[in-house]
């Protein structure tokens, strides 16, 4: 089993997108680069775990850009509310488990 945590849609510069879709988006392309490192995929994917901010604002955009990158069978899934994130402006951060077939 091999865990990823603290993924968030800052990007390399350190910036932001203040757009939910695009952070949420931006978001799966970081927790991608960790998965294809580790030579996994998204359907490695076992257990899915997020912390939103505005949870139930964003829920929708959500599930529609989390749909784009993991599909079914689906890992189970903990979505969590929470008042804020470490870095300002973050609207959500990931954490994954995923083993290898």
């Amino acid at each position: 089993m091999l865990f990823f945590s603290g993924i968030t849609g800052v990007r390399p510069d350190q910036t932001l997108a203040a757009d939910p879709h695009t952070q949420f988006r931006d978001a799966f392309r970081h927790v991608e680069v960790h998965l294809k490192a580790a030579e996994l995929g998204f359907d490695q994917i076992v257990d899915l775990t997020t912390y939103h901010v505005d949870l139930r604002k964003h829920l929708a955009t959500f599930v529609t850009v989390k749909d784009e990158f993991v599909k079914q069978p689906y890992p189970t899934w903990t979505a969590v509310g929470v008042s804020e994130l470490i870095t300002p402006g973050t609207l959500l951060e990931i954490r994954i488990v995923a083993q290898r077939d």
